[in-house]
């Protein structure tokens, strides 16, 4: 699709640097990367093939270790899980979003959706493409469900060059002492980036 950024192993570097840059200790605590086998076999149980973009951000690192500390964070409300927390969660928000639904009415979360992250909302992919993976936010508190979702993103690259551009531009910035994330809306909101992503 003309006009998106990809997701690449060189975007993912810039991401680390920004990090890094800032002290935050999770480019540390990074898992090994997956080989492509490992992760069709994490997600063929889900009917899921993962676009080259999840296979290139799961490929470069596998997450952070399960039993990190919370200050091991990529962003204020988001951290990078290993895949397989990620397909245990993928298969908890279907069934919680197959409650309550009449017969013939489509779920809340779609079969083709994938959690990118974990963290306090609901930040997915549509892995329905070979490349492409639109990223979705979703919030079943507030949205109805009637309405089709249309992604806040036309791929995960534009995602992580939006977590970029907040901490080179310290929108979002890490506090060492403290050992957490602030998020300064103001300037977000300079860049045009929703609190909702970060």
């Amino acid at each position: 699709m003309p006009g998106h950024v990809i997701l690449h192993s060189g975007l993912i570097e810039r991401l680390i640097g920004a990090l890094r840059a800032q002290g935050v200790p999770m480019v540390d605590h990074l898992n090994p990367g997956l080989s492509d086998g490992q992760m069709d076999a994490l997600v063929e149980p889900l009917g899921l093939s993962l676009p080259a973009e999840a296979r290139a951000w799961w490929g470069y690192a596998n997450g952070v270790p399960a039993d990190a500390p919370p200050s091991i964070n990529l962003s204020p409300s988001w951290s990078w899980a290993p895949l397989e927390e990620i397909v245990d969660e993928c298969r908890e928000l279907r069934e919680i979003g197959s409650e309550d639904v009449l017969p013939g009415e489509p779920s809340m979360f779609a079969d083709t959706w994938l959690p990118i992250v974990k963290g306090d909302g609901m930040l997915v992919m549509d892995t329905s493409q070979p490349e492409i993976a639109p990223v979705y936010t979703v919030d079943w508190h507030v949205d109805d469900p009637g309405v089709p979702y249309t992604p806040i993103l036309g791929s995960l690259g534009e995602l992580i060059l939006t977590w970029v551009r907040a901490l080179e531009d310290r929108a979002i910035w890490y506090d060492r002492g403290r050992q957490l994330f602030h998020a300064e809306g103001e300037r977000l909101d300079a860049l045009g980036i929703p609190l909702v992503l970060i």
